[in-house]
Protein backbone atom coordinates (compact mmCIF):
# COMPACT_ATOMS: atom_id res chain seq x y z
CA UNK A 1 0.00 0.00 0.00
CA UNK A 2 1.67 3.45 -1.25
CA UNK A 3 1.44 6.90 0.72
CA UNK A 4 2.68 9.93 0.02
CA UNK A 5 1.56 13.30 0.80
CA UNK A 6 1.03 16.35 -1.44
CA UNK A 7 2.18 19.74 0.90
CA UNK A 8 0.40 22.97 0.55
CA UNK A 9 -2.47 22.05 -1.57
CA UNK A 10 -4.63 24.99 -2.73
CA UNK A 11 -8.16 24.05 -2.05
CA UNK A 12 -10.74 24.80 -4.86
CA UNK A 13 -14.35 24.07 -2.82
CA UNK A 14 -14.78 27.52 -0.85
CA UNK A 15 -14.29 30.77 -1.81
CA UNK A 16 -11.49 30.90 1.42
CA UNK A 17 -8.82 29.25 -1.13
CA UNK A 18 -6.77 28.22 1.22
CA UNK A 19 -3.26 27.45 0.23
CA UNK A 20 -1.65 25.23 3.27
CA UNK A 21 -3.78 22.07 2.92
CA UNK A 22 -1.21 18.70 3.28
CA UNK A 23 -3.19 15.92 1.86
CA UNK A 24 -2.49 12.19 2.49
CA UNK A 25 -2.98 10.08 -0.60
CA UNK A 26 -2.64 5.73 -0.69
CA UNK A 27 -3.86 3.80 -3.20
CA UNK A 28 -4.82 6.75 -5.44
CA UNK A 29 -7.35 8.31 -2.54
CA UNK A 30 -7.10 11.00 0.06
CA UNK A 31 -6.83 9.03 3.73
CA UNK A 32 -6.03 12.36 5.96
CA UNK A 33 -6.66 15.98 5.17
CA UNK A 34 -4.60 18.85 7.65
CA UNK A 35 -5.82 21.55 8.98
CA UNK A 36 -9.33 19.61 9.07
CA UNK A 37 -11.80 21.15 7.36
CA UNK A 38 -15.10 19.56 6.50
CA UNK A 39 -15.82 21.36 2.80
CA UNK A 40 -12.16 20.67 1.85
CA UNK A 41 -12.77 17.17 3.11
CA UNK A 42 -15.81 16.79 1.15
CA UNK A 43 -14.02 18.08 -2.42
CA UNK A 44 -11.12 15.87 -1.77
CA UNK A 45 -12.29 12.46 -1.13
CA UNK A 46 -14.29 12.40 -4.02
CA UNK A 47 -14.04 8.66 -5.61
CA UNK A 48 -11.12 9.77 -8.18
CA UNK A 49 -11.93 6.57 -10.54
CA UNK A 50 -11.99 7.47 -14.33
CA UNK A 51 -14.73 9.52 -15.86
CA UNK A 52 -18.05 7.29 -17.00
CA UNK A 53 -18.73 7.20 -20.18
CA UNK A 54 -19.96 10.65 -22.00
CA UNK A 55 -24.03 10.27 -21.73
CA UNK A 56 -26.67 12.05 -24.37
CA UNK A 57 -30.18 11.59 -23.43
CA UNK A 58 -29.27 10.38 -20.05
CA UNK A 59 -27.99 7.22 -21.43
CA UNK A 60 -24.22 6.47 -21.75
CA UNK A 61 -23.30 6.31 -25.57
CA UNK A 62 -20.45 6.65 -27.38
CA UNK A 63 -18.25 9.48 -26.95
CA UNK A 64 -18.71 10.52 -30.72
CA UNK A 65 -22.54 9.93 -30.77
CA UNK A 66 -22.96 12.05 -27.39
CA UNK A 67 -20.69 15.14 -29.32
CA UNK A 68 -22.57 14.93 -32.50
CA UNK A 69 -25.99 15.08 -29.96
CA UNK A 70 -24.35 18.59 -28.52
CA UNK A 71 -23.74 20.10 -31.49
CA UNK A 72 -27.37 18.95 -32.93
CA UNK A 73 -28.96 21.08 -30.47
CA UNK A 74 -26.64 24.10 -30.22
CA UNK A 75 -26.74 24.68 -33.87
CA UNK A 76 -30.48 24.19 -33.70
CA UNK A 77 -31.17 26.72 -31.27
CA UNK A 78 -33.22 30.08 -31.33
CA UNK A 79 -32.04 31.35 -28.00
CA UNK A 80 -29.36 29.80 -25.88
CA UNK A 81 -28.80 30.20 -22.75
CA UNK A 82 -24.93 29.61 -21.29
CA UNK A 83 -25.30 29.24 -17.75
CA UNK A 84 -22.18 29.59 -15.97
CA UNK A 85 -22.26 27.88 -12.28
CA UNK A 86 -19.39 27.81 -9.59
CA UNK A 87 -16.81 25.00 -8.79
CA UNK A 88 -14.70 25.74 -11.96
CA UNK A 89 -11.82 27.57 -13.02
CA UNK A 90 -11.28 31.27 -13.87
CA UNK A 91 -10.10 30.31 -17.56
CA UNK A 92 -13.16 27.80 -17.72
CA UNK A 93 -15.75 30.54 -17.25
CA UNK A 94 -13.50 32.70 -19.72
CA UNK A 95 -14.07 29.92 -22.32
CA UNK A 96 -17.79 29.78 -21.45
CA UNK A 97 -18.56 33.67 -22.15
CA UNK A 98 -16.39 33.42 -25.31
CA UNK A 99 -18.77 30.36 -26.48
CA UNK A 100 -21.66 32.36 -25.61
CA UNK A 101 -20.63 34.99 -27.57
CA UNK A 102 -19.98 32.91 -30.77
CA UNK A 103 -23.45 31.64 -30.38
CA UNK A 104 -25.19 35.23 -29.82
CA UNK A 105 -27.00 33.84 -26.53
CA UNK A 106 -27.84 35.05 -23.45
CA UNK A 107 -25.25 34.39 -20.41
CA UNK A 108 -25.88 33.84 -16.63
CA UNK A 109 -23.29 33.88 -13.85
CA UNK A 110 -23.72 32.99 -9.51
CA UNK A 111 -22.59 36.23 -8.83
CA UNK A 112 -25.24 38.16 -11.32
CA UNK A 113 -28.38 37.48 -8.64
CA UNK A 114 -29.06 41.39 -7.77
CA UNK A 115 -25.29 41.98 -8.91
CA UNK A 116 -27.11 45.39 -10.53
CA UNK A 117 -28.52 46.18 -7.14
CA UNK A 118 -25.68 45.57 -5.73
CA UNK A 119 -22.71 47.21 -7.97
CA UNK A 120 -25.03 50.46 -8.45
CA UNK A 121 -25.65 50.92 -4.70
CA UNK A 122 -21.86 50.13 -4.03
CA UNK A 123 -21.13 52.52 -6.39
CA UNK A 124 -23.05 55.12 -5.52
CA UNK A 125 -21.60 54.94 -1.49
CA UNK A 126 -18.03 54.57 -2.89
CA UNK A 127 -17.19 52.20 -0.27
CA UNK A 128 -13.81 50.64 -0.53
CA UNK A 129 -13.93 46.81 -0.13
CA UNK A 130 -11.20 45.15 2.04
CA UNK A 131 -9.14 42.26 0.94
CA UNK A 132 -8.55 39.53 3.28
CA UNK A 133 -5.20 40.52 3.63
CA UNK A 134 -6.26 43.89 4.92
CA UNK A 135 -8.52 42.34 7.28
CA UNK A 136 -5.91 40.55 9.26
CA UNK A 137 -3.17 43.58 9.27
CA UNK A 138 -5.81 46.05 9.83
CA UNK A 139 -8.86 45.44 11.28
CA UNK A 140 -9.63 45.70 15.18
CA UNK A 141 -13.94 45.85 14.49
CA UNK A 142 -15.75 43.43 12.70
CA UNK A 143 -19.55 43.15 12.13
CA UNK A 144 -20.43 39.56 10.53
CA UNK A 145 -24.53 40.49 9.16
CA UNK A 146 -26.01 37.90 8.07
CA UNK A 147 -22.64 35.25 7.53
CA UNK A 148 -23.07 31.42 7.59
CA UNK A 149 -18.83 31.22 7.88
CA UNK A 150 -19.81 27.71 10.19
CA UNK A 151 -21.24 26.12 6.97
CA UNK A 152 -20.05 28.02 4.26
CA UNK A 153 -16.77 28.64 4.61
CA UNK A 154 -15.23 26.49 8.21
CA UNK A 155 -11.96 28.05 8.21
CA UNK A 156 -12.34 31.62 7.31
CA UNK A 157 -11.93 32.76 11.21
CA UNK A 158 -9.10 30.72 11.66
CA UNK A 159 -7.47 32.08 9.00
CA UNK A 160 -8.33 35.43 8.58
CA UNK A 161 -9.36 36.87 11.99
CA UNK A 162 -8.00 35.15 14.78
CA UNK A 163 -4.75 35.90 14.51
CA UNK A 164 -5.18 39.22 13.31
CA UNK A 165 -5.89 42.48 15.26
CA UNK A 166 -9.45 42.08 15.71
CA UNK A 167 -10.76 43.08 19.34
CA UNK A 168 -13.84 43.61 19.02
CA UNK A 169 -16.87 41.49 17.24
CA UNK A 170 -20.41 41.98 16.80
CA UNK A 171 -22.77 38.79 15.55
CA UNK A 172 -25.69 40.38 13.44
CA UNK A 173 -27.78 36.61 12.52
CA UNK A 174 -24.50 35.49 11.87
CA UNK A 175 -23.79 31.45 12.39
CA UNK A 176 -19.25 32.06 13.33
CA UNK A 177 -17.56 29.16 14.53
CA UNK A 178 -16.51 30.89 17.84
CA UNK A 179 -16.92 30.80 21.65
CA UNK A 180 -19.65 32.88 22.54
CA UNK A 181 -16.94 35.10 25.01
CA UNK A 182 -15.21 35.82 21.70
CA UNK A 183 -18.13 37.84 20.30
CA UNK A 184 -18.53 41.06 22.10
CA UNK A 185 -22.17 41.56 21.17
CA UNK A 186 -24.64 39.51 19.76
CA UNK A 187 -27.70 40.55 17.94
CA UNK A 188 -30.03 37.96 16.92
CA UNK A 189 -32.20 40.88 14.33
CA UNK A 190 -35.16 39.94 12.76
CA UNK A 191 -34.18 39.91 8.62
CA UNK A 192 -37.22 42.38 8.51
CA UNK A 193 -36.11 44.74 10.65
CA UNK A 194 -32.61 45.27 8.82
CA UNK A 195 -33.31 48.38 7.30
CA UNK A 196 -34.82 49.95 9.96
CA UNK A 197 -32.05 49.12 12.08
CA UNK A 198 -29.37 50.25 9.55
CA UNK A 199 -32.11 53.49 9.22
CA UNK A 200 -31.84 54.14 13.39
CA UNK A 201 -27.77 53.55 12.87
CA UNK A 202 -27.87 56.18 10.18
CA UNK A 203 -29.71 59.02 12.29
CA UNK A 204 -27.38 57.96 15.37
CA UNK A 205 -24.52 58.63 13.20
CA UNK A 206 -25.59 62.16 12.38
CA UNK A 207 -26.25 62.86 16.69
CA UNK A 208 -30.11 63.02 15.62
CA UNK A 209 -32.13 61.25 19.05
CA UNK A 210 -33.57 58.31 18.14
CA UNK A 211 -35.39 55.91 20.29
CA UNK A 212 -33.20 52.77 19.94
CA UNK A 213 -33.24 49.61 22.45
CA UNK A 214 -30.22 49.10 24.42
CA UNK A 215 -29.37 46.38 22.05
CA UNK A 216 -28.93 49.16 19.59
CA UNK A 217 -27.05 51.56 21.13
CA UNK A 218 -24.28 48.83 22.58
CA UNK A 219 -23.78 47.88 18.54
CA UNK A 220 -23.18 52.10 17.76
CA UNK A 221 -21.13 51.91 20.82
CA UNK A 222 -18.84 49.43 19.66
CA UNK A 223 -18.89 50.56 16.09
CA UNK A 224 -17.77 53.86 17.24
CA UNK A 225 -15.33 52.31 19.70
CA UNK A 226 -12.80 51.39 16.53
CA UNK A 227 -10.03 52.68 14.62
CA UNK A 228 -10.07 50.31 11.38
CA UNK A 229 -13.58 48.11 11.34
CA UNK A 230 -14.97 46.28 8.48
CA UNK A 231 -18.88 44.78 7.68
CA UNK A 232 -18.55 41.49 6.46
CA UNK A 233 -22.06 40.74 4.40
CA UNK A 234 -23.57 37.25 2.76
CA UNK A 235 -25.59 38.11 -0.24
CA UNK A 236 -27.25 34.57 0.10
CA UNK A 237 -28.79 35.32 3.33
CA UNK A 238 -32.11 37.16 3.64
CA UNK A 239 -31.09 40.04 6.55
CA UNK A 240 -28.24 41.40 3.02
CA UNK A 241 -31.06 42.25 0.62
CA UNK A 242 -29.55 44.76 -2.02
CA UNK A 243 -32.06 47.58 -0.41
CA UNK A 244 -30.43 46.68 3.14
CA UNK A 245 -26.86 46.63 1.82
CA UNK A 246 -27.33 50.05 -0.08
CA UNK A 247 -28.40 51.37 3.48
CA UNK A 248 -25.49 49.64 5.12
CA UNK A 249 -23.09 51.33 2.14
CA UNK A 250 -24.70 54.57 3.07
CA UNK A 251 -24.01 53.68 6.77
CA UNK A 252 -20.23 53.25 5.92
CA UNK A 253 -19.78 56.19 3.58
CA UNK A 254 -21.11 58.44 6.22
CA UNK A 255 -19.07 57.25 8.94
CA UNK A 256 -16.33 57.84 6.88
CA UNK A 257 -16.99 61.45 6.36
CA UNK A 258 -18.13 62.19 9.46
CA UNK A 259 -15.32 60.29 11.91
CA UNK A 260 -11.50 59.30 12.45
CA UNK A 261 -12.23 55.55 12.05
CA UNK A 262 -12.05 54.35 9.19
CA UNK A 263 -14.45 51.44 8.10
CA UNK A 264 -14.51 48.80 5.12
CA UNK A 265 -17.10 46.37 3.21
CA UNK A 266 -16.25 42.54 2.36
CA UNK A 267 -18.73 40.91 -0.06
CA UNK A 268 -18.91 36.92 0.36
CA UNK A 269 -19.55 34.98 -2.92
CA UNK A 270 -22.65 33.82 -3.71
CA UNK A 271 -20.91 30.18 -4.88
CA UNK A 272 -16.90 28.90 -5.51
CA UNK A 273 -15.27 31.25 -7.58
CA UNK A 274 -18.23 33.31 -8.29
CA UNK A 275 -16.25 36.39 -8.57
CA UNK A 276 -13.98 34.53 -11.47
CA UNK A 277 -17.12 34.25 -13.28
CA UNK A 278 -18.68 38.02 -12.80
CA UNK A 279 -14.69 38.54 -14.01
CA UNK A 280 -14.54 37.03 -16.60
CA UNK A 281 -18.18 38.45 -17.81
CA UNK A 282 -16.77 42.12 -16.90
CA UNK A 283 -13.50 41.97 -18.96
CA UNK A 284 -15.83 40.47 -22.33
CA UNK A 285 -19.05 43.14 -21.75
CA UNK A 286 -18.27 45.61 -18.94
CA UNK A 287 -21.24 44.16 -17.46
CA UNK A 288 -21.77 42.81 -13.50
CA UNK A 289 -24.13 39.68 -15.17
CA UNK A 290 -27.49 38.52 -17.28
CA UNK A 291 -25.87 39.27 -20.71
CA UNK A 292 -27.25 38.70 -24.05
CA UNK A 293 -24.45 39.17 -26.70
CA UNK A 294 -26.41 40.25 -30.05
CA UNK A 295 -23.62 40.67 -33.37
CA UNK A 296 -20.57 40.72 -30.92
CA UNK A 297 -22.13 43.66 -29.05
CA UNK A 298 -23.62 43.08 -25.52
CA UNK A 299 -26.90 44.36 -23.86
CA UNK A 300 -27.64 44.01 -20.44
CA UNK A 301 -30.63 43.09 -17.64
CA UNK A 302 -30.45 42.15 -14.77
CA UNK A 303 -33.88 40.79 -15.03
CA UNK A 304 -34.76 39.99 -18.22
CA UNK A 305 -31.91 37.82 -19.33
CA UNK A 306 -31.32 35.86 -15.61
CA UNK A 307 -31.46 32.59 -15.89
CA UNK A 308 -34.72 32.44 -13.57
CA UNK A 309 -36.24 34.77 -15.69
CA UNK A 310 -35.64 32.90 -19.16
CA UNK A 311 -36.47 29.51 -17.10
CA UNK A 312 -39.68 30.79 -15.54
CA UNK A 313 -41.26 32.19 -19.19
CA UNK A 314 -39.77 29.80 -20.92
CA UNK A 315 -38.20 31.86 -23.06
CA UNK A 316 -35.22 30.24 -23.88
CA UNK A 317 -34.87 26.85 -25.89
CA UNK A 318 -31.93 25.67 -25.01
CA UNK A 319 -29.96 25.77 -21.73
CA UNK A 320 -26.11 24.94 -21.54
CA UNK A 321 -25.27 24.43 -17.90
CA UNK A 322 -21.26 24.81 -17.16
CA UNK A 323 -20.50 24.17 -13.38
CA UNK A 324 -22.97 23.98 -10.43
CA UNK A 325 -25.59 26.31 -10.57
CA UNK A 326 -28.45 26.97 -8.25
CA UNK A 327 -30.44 24.44 -7.43
CA UNK A 328 -33.40 25.89 -6.70
CA UNK A 329 -33.76 27.03 -10.72
CA UNK A 330 -31.98 23.86 -11.92
CA UNK A 331 -35.15 22.02 -10.13
CA UNK A 332 -37.77 24.40 -12.17
CA UNK A 333 -35.87 23.87 -15.58
CA UNK A 334 -36.10 20.18 -14.92
CA UNK A 335 -39.67 20.60 -14.42
CA UNK A 336 -40.37 22.41 -17.01
CA UNK A 337 -38.06 19.65 -19.44
CA UNK A 338 -39.71 16.43 -18.18
CA UNK A 339 -43.18 18.28 -18.72
CA UNK A 340 -42.17 18.93 -22.87
CA UNK A 341 -38.86 18.07 -23.54
CA UNK A 342 -39.71 19.44 -27.01
CA UNK A 343 -39.83 22.84 -25.90
CA UNK A 344 -36.39 23.41 -24.23
CA UNK A 345 -33.48 21.21 -24.57
CA UNK A 346 -30.55 20.77 -21.97
CA UNK A 347 -26.76 19.94 -21.94
CA UNK A 348 -24.74 19.76 -19.13
CA UNK A 349 -20.91 20.20 -18.91
CA UNK A 350 -20.24 19.53 -15.41
CA UNK A 351 -17.96 16.39 -13.37
CA UNK A 352 -21.69 15.66 -11.60
CA UNK A 353 -24.51 13.81 -13.57
CA UNK A 354 -27.18 15.59 -14.56
CA UNK A 355 -30.55 14.63 -12.40
CA UNK A 356 -32.80 14.97 -15.97
CA UNK A 357 -32.50 12.03 -18.30
CA UNK A 358 -33.09 14.76 -21.26
CA UNK A 359 -29.84 16.17 -20.75
CA UNK A 360 -26.83 15.90 -22.91
CA UNK A 361 -24.18 15.13 -20.21
CA UNK A 362 -20.51 15.69 -21.45
CA UNK A 363 -18.64 14.60 -18.08
CA UNK A 364 -15.51 16.58 -17.41
CA UNK A 365 -12.37 16.53 -15.10
CA UNK A 366 -13.79 18.19 -11.28
CA UNK A 367 -11.58 21.24 -10.85
CA UNK A 368 -9.71 21.29 -8.02
CA UNK A 369 -9.02 17.36 -8.01
CA UNK A 370 -8.37 16.14 -11.69
CA UNK A 371 -8.23 19.45 -13.13
CA UNK A 372 -6.39 22.47 -12.16
CA UNK A 373 -6.25 26.49 -12.97
CA UNK A 374 -7.22 29.36 -10.92
CA UNK A 375 -9.69 30.56 -8.83
CA UNK A 376 -10.34 34.10 -7.72
CA UNK A 377 -10.60 33.99 -3.90
CA UNK A 378 -13.54 36.66 -2.63
CA UNK A 379 -11.14 39.38 -2.29
CA UNK A 380 -10.27 39.14 -5.91
CA UNK A 381 -6.94 37.36 -5.77
CA UNK A 382 -6.08 34.78 -8.13
CA UNK A 383 -5.45 31.12 -6.49
CA UNK A 384 -3.28 28.89 -8.64
CA UNK A 385 -4.82 25.34 -8.42
CA UNK A 386 -3.06 22.43 -9.53
CA UNK A 387 -4.54 18.79 -10.02
CA UNK A 388 -4.30 16.34 -7.12
CA UNK A 389 -4.42 13.53 -9.33
CA UNK A 390 -4.20 12.78 -13.29
CA UNK A 391 -6.75 11.14 -15.21
CA UNK A 392 -8.08 10.77 -18.70
CA UNK A 393 -11.38 12.74 -20.06
CA UNK A 394 -12.40 15.94 -20.86
CA UNK A 395 -10.60 19.40 -19.71
CA UNK A 396 -13.81 21.69 -19.30
CA UNK A 397 -11.88 24.73 -21.25
CA UNK A 398 -11.15 22.05 -23.83
CA UNK A 399 -14.99 21.30 -24.89
CA UNK A 400 -16.03 24.62 -24.55
CA UNK A 401 -13.40 25.47 -26.93
CA UNK A 402 -13.82 23.04 -29.43
CA UNK A 403 -18.02 23.54 -29.24
CA UNK A 404 -17.22 27.22 -29.70
CA UNK A 405 -15.31 26.55 -33.52
CA UNK A 406 -17.28 23.69 -34.37
CA UNK A 407 -20.96 26.53 -34.33
CA UNK A 408 -18.67 29.21 -35.64
CA UNK A 409 -17.90 26.95 -38.75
Amino acid sequence: MSEHCLKSVACAFCSCHCTDIDIVIQDGKVTRIYPPCPVAEKGFRVETDDPPSHGSGGAYASNAACIEEIYRRLRAARLPLIWIGSGISYENQRSAVKLAKTLCACVDTPASKNAFGITRAYAESGMHWLSLGGLQEKVDTLVFWGCDLARKYPRFWERFVKNGRVQRLVNVNSLLPAADNEVVLNLPINPQLCLEILTQLRLMNKNQAVAASPLLHALFTAIHASRYGCFIFDPTQKACHPVTLRQAFQLIQEMNDTREERWFGLLLERGVNATGASTALLLETGYPGAVRFVENSARFSSLEWSAEYLIDNEETDLVVQVGQVDSQIQDKLIGKIEQNPQKMGYIVLDSNPPVSAQAAWLPVKPFGLNSGGTALRMDGLPIPIRPVFDSPGWELTEALERLAGEVSL
